[in-house]
């Protein structure tokens, strides 16, 4: 698995976004388990959990580090 960081940019796997695939930078990590992302498009800011940062279809997949 690869380490999250701030300042990477993460693309969602989610089919249902295929079209149009959400990315997103990591701009805090907190309590080890929490990631504070801003979607790169719209500014909208969400906490995902660390563990949905690996390769599947439900994750994220790692598109530029740090």
């Amino acid at each position: 698995m690869t380490t999250v960081k701030v300042g990477q940019i993460w693309q969602c796997n989610d089919p249902r976004y295929k079209h149009e695939p959400r990315q997103i930078e990591i701009i805090r990590i907190f309590d080890d388990v929490f990631a504070l992302c801003r979607n790169i498009k719209n500014g909208v800011i969400s906490k995902n959990r660390l563990d949905r940062f690996k390769e599947n279809s439900r994750g994220f997949c790692l598109i530029k580090d740090v």
